[in-house]
């Protein structure tokens, strides 16, 4: 995939990989996590809104939970960080039938196949989550890389699982394609020396990502040539 300009800037690059983050980024699963937190906060009576999620998005559950933790002890001081994250999980997995794509993902991904390049998925959330959010999005099938967050030791913002996962699809930094929503993803796939994308949603979208990230609000605006690529091509861009 020869990649011309993303969001009206220049690269002219010839991609090899490309690696997507899944919540907020392939898939609209923000409002169910702020659904999920805010019915296990309110067993505790504890308010957990929107502005509340502004302070977690992009990060995993174990930050969000400890984060909403002592404001939970007021009423169960027995309670750890764990458990709100087990409880979070046990609500938000019933919610994932509603789960719905992003509008534009399923277009440039059937581009990105035709093209040939390598596919994968790097999400700071647990494997089994990532396999229902993709399942139910039929999404699974399309990528044969999946990196999740309980095989790495450190969450994004550390770069530890785009380092993972390049090594994991053979690929060269500066030949893949990272698409993230969030400021930790972003700087995690910058920090990995990546072609960093910012596909902001809702919740995102007021923030400012760094000037190394391209920013767009459609994936539409990332403009390629499709070409297929080859096996040589691809050995070119192998970490040795």
């Amino acid at each position: 995939m020869f990649i011309q300009s993303i969001g009206g800037k220049p690269l002219q690059r010839n991609v090899h990989g490309i690696i997507f983050d899944v919540d907020g980024t392939l898939v609209d699963s923000e409002p169910l996590h702020i659904e999920a937190y805010a019915k296990v906060a309110a067993q505790y009576q504890v308010t957990y809104d929107e502005d509340t999620h502004l302070r977690y998005v992009g990060t995993s559950d174990e930050v969000t939970a400890k984060g909403i933790l002592p404001l939970i002890q007021k009423t169960a001081p027995e309670k750890t960080w764990q458990e709100i994250v087990e409880e979070k999980k046990t609500v938000y997995r019933k919610l994932i039938p509603s789960l719905r794509l992003r509008s534009g993902v399923r277009a440039f991904i059937n581009k990105a196949k035709r093209s040939g390049v390598k596919m994968g998925v790097a999400s700071s959330t647990d494997a089994h989550e990532v396999m229902m959010m993709l399942e139910q999005v039929k999404l699974k099938q399309e990528f044969p890389y999946i990196i999740c967050g309980d095989q790495v030791q450190r969450k994004k913002p550390d770069p530890e699982i785009y380092l993972t996962a390049l090594r994991e699809m053979n690929l060269s930094p500066e030949q893949t394609l990272c698409g993230e929503d969030s400021l930790p993803g972003v700087e995690a796939a910058s920090r990995a020396w990546m072609i960093t994308v910012a596909f902001p949603h809702m919740y995102t979208k007021h923030l400012t990502f760094p000037q190394s990230a391209f920013v767009i609000n459609k994936l539409s605006a990332i403009q390629v040539k499709e070409n297929q690529i080859n096996e040589n091509q691809i050995n070119e861009s192998r970490i040795n």
